[in-house]
């Protein structure tokens, strides 16, 4: 399976229509999104493709936001979710909780984590995890997204234009 990882929309929905067309077009079954939503429209978007969101510090009416993820079928997850994909652990977390996002990183469990909250797309390893920041749609000169295959565990940045 691919998941697709989206972070930090912040109601941008022309570029969060981008990101779906290229989330479909690398035949994305899942997505994961790091937060930020911002509010019920935006999640409203997200109907075609199952997501599983977590809160960020600019989703003021987390109540909306997770009824507009249950309605397109996808489930809120409050400040941080799990699950297990294809026999990979993976975690992720808006990232504005410190202490959670570094518990989440050294805890060794977890495949996969993926944040946002910087804006700022990062990729690094450590031990047996792959910490990754997909970027940003929103407040951002360059808006990035990924796709992770988690059958190779191949992870592609891709820009949103």
């Amino acid at each position: 399976m691919k998941i697709g990882i989206i972070s930090d929309t912040h109601d941008n929905a022309e570029r969060v229509e981008k990101a779906l067309k290229i989330f479909r077009d690398n035949q994305v079954g899942l997505l994961i999104h790091c937060g930020d939503m911002t509010n019920m429209e935006t999640a409203l978007l997200f109907q075609n493709i199952p997501t599983n969101a977590v809160l960020g510090n600019c989703d003021m009416n987390e109540q909306a936001i997770s009824s507009a993820i249950a309605v397109s079928g996808g489930q809120f997850h409050g400040l941080s979710g799990q699950l297990l994909i294809d026999n990979l652990q993976i975690a992720w977390t808006h990232g504005h909780d410190k202490k959670l996002l570094h518990h989440l990183e050294n805890l060794d469990k977890w495949d996969f984590v993926f944040y946002g909250h910087t804006h700022i797309a990062r990729i690094e390893q450590r031990g047996k995890t792959t910490i990754i920041n997909p970027g940003a749609i929103q407040r951002v000169t360059v808006p990035t997204i990924g796709v992770l295959d988690c059958k190779t565990k191949e992870y592609q940045s891709i820009t949103v234009e």
